[in-house]
């Protein structure tokens, strides 16, 4: 039997959050998810689920920045997470930090194309090969490419 890791809710600044290269998720609150580290305990990735994940995310490069936004007419990060993992039958909250908190951590070295790739205030879609693919900010469209993120936390949601 396997168990989630425990999540529990840190006070956080939403200023020092914004401190990544991207703005921060409109939606999001002040606090910011401190996941433990269970990569012991953290299941396999649903493959076939994964790469639906991938393709169906690839569908919205170009689309617009638009904070609070969760539909192709512009997204922020949270929200196309939310609305991409939808589109394949899975149901995820609507902040960057309660997505984070929605499944297990792997380690970096375990993270598959599939897992939510986060730090406090942005969330993406990993793509493996240290790629991510992400709603970033106002001035620039939905976009994949290199991940930026100074030690980001990879999310298991596929297991």
């Amino acid at each position: 039997t396997r168990t989630a890791p425990t999540v529990e809710r840190a006070a956080g600044n939403a200023d020092n959050d914004a401190a990544a290269e991207d703005t921060t998720d409109a939606a999001e609150d002040s606090s910011a998810p401190v996941v433990e580290e269970e990569t012991s305990s953290a299941p396999p990735i649903d493959g076939s689920t994964a790469s639906a994940v991938v393709a169906e995310a690839f569908k919205y490069i170009g689309v617009p920045y638009v904070s609070g936004g969760a539909s192709p007419s512009g997204m922020d990060c949270s929200g196309f997470v939310q609305y991409v993992f939808a589109q394949v039958g899975v149901s995820l909250p609507r902040t960057s930090g309660a997505q984070a908190g929605a499944g297990y951590r792997v380690s970096a070295a375990e993270a598959r194309a599939g897992d939510l790739i986060y730090s406090p205030g942005h969330i993406g879609i990993y793509l493996g090969d240290g790629q991510h693919i992400a709603a970033r900010n106002a001035s620039t469209p939905l976009k994949a490419g290199p991940v930026y993120m100074k030690n980001p936390t990879y999310i298991r949601v596929l297991g």
